[in-house]
């Protein structure tokens, strides 16, 4: 049976376009929040366009996976919004955003599989993927900077085992203390109900307290001892299989959370921006977010899952990078 071997070609097609789908909401309401008219740079791209670096001298201290990335197949598209001031009166609401969408194949290491949930840790396996990402950085310190992914994944190890499951997750980072001059508590308290509505809506899927509980989890920066910011949801390996950190009924139950989850970050998200863009701020708010924005930039080079996962496979790098922001500050 489909749902609980190899996964169909339909159900494949069906969450690349799914996810494509979403890609393309996503741009289209970014682009109508910013009132300087910047619009996303697109850039379709495919595996064999990608350059690939030359491998370096062998080296015991260099991860197995990093030293020799696979090939892919299959491609994506990259798009990233840069906007700046044009005037006396308009100031950008977006200073950065990007979207990015893949949809590949390939096979993973060893090394790589054995992080994987559903692959056989003692072989490789082969894998299709696809997905959708979104990350804004808004010029306001008063926005917060936002996050939102997610995706689809196929395995089949050489035994023959064939698994699949979902994942993803959204969160929410205001780099202003939650005070009664900024809104970063009400904005936060914003995003996070949208979530909680979107997991109650697909009750059959999704638990908000245990998602959130695992937000907070995952987005922990050991080294600095404190959160990336104000947490919202994230879930792993959702599927059918004895394997699955999250049993849902069927296929069509994790894609339908998933596609909730982006209409609740778009809903939400869309009129934090809307309410906070004009708020007055100074030098010392637009320091304060270059700071935050360096954390930012640390959890996702050191930690972050989804970063590891797309260099070490050999994806493209361009948009696994574009998350990080495009200012930041440490001091």
């Amino acid at each position: 049976m489909a749902e609980k071997g190899k996964q169909t070609d339909g159900q494949r097609r069906t969450a690349e376009a799914s996810f494509l789908g979403l890609a393309d909401r996503l741009i289209a309401a970014l682009e109508a929040a910013e009132p300087t008219g910047a619009r996303f740079a697109l850039k379709q791209w495919d595996s064999a366009s990608l350059e690939r670096p030359e491998p370096p001298p062998a080296c015991s201290d260099m991860p197995e996976a990093l030293a020799e990335p696979k090939p892919l197949t299959g491609g994506g598209r990259s798009a990233v919004l840069r906007a700046t001031r044009t005037g006396a009166t308009t100031e950008a609401t977006i200073e950065k955003a990007a979207v990015n969408f893949s949809a590949v194949s390939g096979q993973l290491s060893g090394a790589t599989a054995q992080r994987i949930a559903g692959t056989d840790s003692d072989s490789p396996a082969k894998f299709t993927a696809t997905g959708t990402s979104v990350i804004v950085h808004p010029r306001n310190p008063h926005v917060p900077t936002v996050h939102m992914n997610v995706r689809y994944l196929a395995t089949e190890s050489e035994a023959g085992e064939s698994r699949w499951w979902f994942g993803g997750g959204a969160d929410i980072t205001p780099v202003l203390p939650a005070t009664p001059e900024t809104t970063s508590a009400e904005s936060a308290a914003k995003f996070h109900a949208a979530l909680r509505h979107a997991c109650e809506s697909h009750s059959s899927v999704a638990d908000y307290p245990r998602f959130a509980s695992w937000c907070d989890r995952y987005f922990w920066i050991p080294h600095r001892g404190r959160p990336r910011g104000a947490g919202g949801i994230f879930f792993d390996a959702m599927g059918v299989h004895s394997q699955s950190r999250v049993q849902i009924p069927s296929w069509q139950a994790g894609l339908d959370f998933c596609l909730a989850v982006g209409a609740a970050f778009l809903s939400s998200y869309t009129e934090i921006l809307q309410a906070n863009s004009g708020k007055p701020y100074g030098e010392a708010e637009r320091q304060a977010q270059l700071r935050h924005r360096a954390l930012y930039a640390e959890f996702n080079l050191l930690y972050d899952r989804g970063t590891r996962f797309g260099l070490e496979i050999g994806g493209n790098v361009e948009s696994i990078l574009s998350s990080l922001p495009p200012l930041a500050a440490w001091d």
